[in-house]
């Protein structure tokens, strides 16, 4: 028994001595290595920004008064006052007579739509983005909401556990109209499309940057950086893909681990996307701050519930 002991002891400090030295010679590292390519969103803004669309000047002495919920739920006019401030000021609903003035990044992403991002408040920074379709008069806000310190204790384990989503950070997405109030014959953008699922894309943001996206659901996708200062790091999030019209969408995502929110228009027509992202500025949970984002778009093969078939079953 004592040999038998002995020799058992001793074949199970061969086998994890033979797979130390296997794994050290594959090169495996530690899964919590990856925690150092993680880069704070004021590191991105360079990478994220190269290729976007150029700041719109057509925005510049404009107004649109935005009405949200059937029957003037509540209503925010925006006043452009320049090509890089906006006046927004509530005049209907539970906050009205706000009034603030922000600087937004401003694109035009496809004829007839513009895409404006900002960011509000201090203390309760919300990330604000609008897609006016000038075409229909009607428009899509993006309200994304950040947590403070101690809002943010419990882990991914115990979110699920209590049935929350697997972040703090949230995302509020609203039907619109402008310039006169909704109701039940008002046209809406389809908020959750599912015309995406199953392809794959590559996102080219700049000389140095890319990233492969994976649509898996009409809830979640899969990116991952292929080069850039993200390389190797890769995760699934929640997304939302917004339909305005054929070959043109937007996907509204939000990253788990560091707290970003993107907001980016997709013309598959152009294979041009634009928008913004915004997260804490740095390694605390502090200030908020937005960053221009756009990239050039290349098609990859993709698979979809069409191309295959489910295993059938033995009778």
């Amino acid at each position: 028994m004592m040999l038998n002991k002995t020799i058992r002891t001793f074949l199970v400090a061969a086998i994890v001595g033979l797979f130390s030295a296997t794994a050290a010679q594959a090169n495996i590292k530690d899964p919590s290595e990856d925690a150092k390519n993680y880069i704070t969103i004021g590191d991105m803004a360079e990478g994220f920004s190269e290729y976007n669309l150029p700041q719109t000047q057509h925005l510049a002495g404009k107004d649109f008064t935005i009405y949200f919920g059937d029957e003037n739920a509540f209503s925010v006019k925006h006043t452009f006052i320049s090509d890089k401030v906006v006046r927004w000021e509530v005049l209907t609903g539970p906050e009205a007579g706000m009034v603030g003035y922000d600087e937004y990044i401003g694109t035009n992403p496809k004829e007839g739509y513009y895409f404006v991002e900002f960011i509000t408040g201090s203390n309760n920074a919300k990330f604000v983005s609008l897609v006016l379709d000038t075409k229909r008069d009607i428009a899509t806000a993006v309200i994304g909401f950040f947590p403070k310190e101690n809002e943010d204790k419990l882990s991914m384990y115990q979110r699920a556990a209590k049935k929350k989503p697997l972040t703090a950070t949230r995302v509020e997405i609203l039907n619109a109209s402008i310039g006169k109030p909704m109701t039940k014959k008002t046209a809406r953008h389809e908020l959750r499309s599912q015309d995406l699922v199953g392809q794959r894309k590559v996102y080219q943001y700049s000389n140095k940057d890319a990233y492969e996206h994976i649509y898996l659901t009409d809830q979640l996708f899969t990116w991952n950086c292929i080069s850039g200062n993200e390389k190797g790091l890769a995760d699934t999030d929640f997304a939302q893909i917004i339909k305005f019209e054929k070959d043109f969408y937007m996907i509204v995502w939000v990253e788990k681990i560091m707290h970003i929110v993107s907001a980016i228009t997709l013309n598959f027509d152009t294979m041009q996307s634009s928008g913004a992202m915004a997260a804490f500025e740095g390694w605390n949970y502090g200030e908020i701050i937005n960053v221009s984002s756009g990239a050039k778009i290349k098609n990859l093969p993709g698979i979809t519930a069409k191309d295959y078939e489910l295993p059938v079953k033995r009778k």
